[in-house]
């Protein structure tokens, strides 16, 4: 029995979409199909697809010839490696072993024979998602994201906190987007357009990591879905859809404060180079302590390890305030200060006991909330 062509395509535009698609797609899992992406021609377009059950990524790529409209569905994993492996100019052809029931990918002088398994098992969430569309700063959004994931992790007792979540402010004309793991607060407002309204949404990491992945680079507005427990953003010919956290997160703006009136300013740059060198000395991540004095005119930044290295360094500081003094996980402290691009930075505080305020200076609408380490008396 002859093999039965299906179609071709060239590698250039099959490999941006399969890469596309693997963001969604489990090698490990138990379930097969689920290690499998779903290629569904139709005259000359490849629709690709794939999914974990929780994220699923669809998009499109051109074909060069098409003979069939039947779906088939083949490993995510070992068609993103055979593509990868292909020489730039090669044009690539899939055909259906009537014999074995594989499909045959073939380019030039390579073979490889695939299995494929029932495209009509392979399932989809994506027509789940339901919500008013509204179109979003997708630059705005990417960016704000980046500047909280910092303060995200994967909280095995507190999913609620194991995302990004996003809501609309009071108004409608602002998105927030807020990061918390219990030590620190990140959040970041950015303008949409008005009377903007859909239920707060905690969005999972691995959400947050394709979307950051296959959005990051585009430029234009995308449209997005927002549901009690879906989401979905489409951009161009990319559909990202993903469930939701299932949780209500926590009142962060309880834990903002609103009376640090000792405001120090000092250049951002100079305050995080002098944190990373004084955590050279660090011995103990749970004990060694970036310890900041603020006095007239000056910030002074140190750390005494555990076993009695220390490290200062002195920047300069627009300060007239009585002295104070802070205590911050040395890595938390980096973590805020990457995530702020201004020149200057502005940290507002109250006692030792007290959550620092740090925001820029200028220019943006975003704060970060770090809660202090307990200082020894010196």
């Amino acid at each position: 029995m002859a093999d039965t062509f299906l179609f071709r395509v060239h590698r250039s535009q099959i490999l941006p979409a399969l890469n596309a698609v693997f963001e969604a797609v489990d090698p490990r899992s138990n379930i097969p199909i689920l290690q499998n992406v779903l290629l569904s021609p139709n005259a000359d377009r490849l629709r690709l697809s794939g999914t974990d059950m929780t994220v699923e990524v669809e998009t499109s790529c051109d074909l060069l010839e098409s003979a069939s409209s039947a779906p088939l569905t083949l490993s995510g994993k070992a068609l993103l490696d055979i593509v990868k492996s292909l020489s730039e100019a090669a044009e690539i052809d899939f055909l259906f072993d009537d014999l074995r029931n594989q499909v045959r990918i073939k380019s030039g002088r390579s073979r490889f024979l695939l299995a494929t398994l029932d495209p009509g098992q392979f399932p989809t969430i994506a027509e789940l998602a339901d919500g008013e569309p509204f179109q979003i700063d997708l630059p705005a959004l990417i960016s704000a994201i980046g500047r909280v994931q910092y303060a995200v992790f994967d909280h095995k007792d507190r999913a609620f906190l194991s995302g990004v979540y996003i809501h609309p402010e009071d108004g409608g004309d602002k998105i927030t987007v807020v990061g918390c793991d219990g030590h620190n607060l990140a959040v970041v407002r950015f303008a949409c357009e008005p009377e903007t309204e859909f239920p707060g949404a905690i969005m999972p990491i691995k959400t947050i990591k394709a979307l950051r992945k296959l959005f990051g680079e585009m430029k234009a507005p995308a449209q997005i879905m927002v549901s009690e427990d879906m989401l979905q953003i489409s951009c161009h010919d990319i559909r990202l859809t993903s469930k939701l956290i299932d949780g209500v997160y926590p009142n962060y703006p309880n834990v903002i404060p609103r009376d640090n009136v000792n405001q120090i300013i000092v250049d951002a740059k100079s305050l995080a180079d002098a944190v990373r060198r004084v955590c050279l000395v660090k011995k103990d991540e749970k004990r060694d302590t970036v310890k900041l004095v603020g006095s007239k005119g000056l910030l002074q930044v140190s750390m005494t390890a555990t076993d009695g290295e220390e490290a200062v360094e002195e920047i300069a500081a627009e300060y007239d305030g009585p002295s104070v003094r802070i205590g911050f996980n040395g890595d938390y402290l980096s973590d805020v200060l990457s995530s702020i691009k201004t020149t200057d930075v502005s940290i507002r505080l109250l006692t030792e006991s007290k959550p620092g305020l740090l925001t820029p200076t200028v220019g943006t609408d975003e704060l970060y909330v770090v809660f202090p380490r307990v200082l020894p008396h010196d």
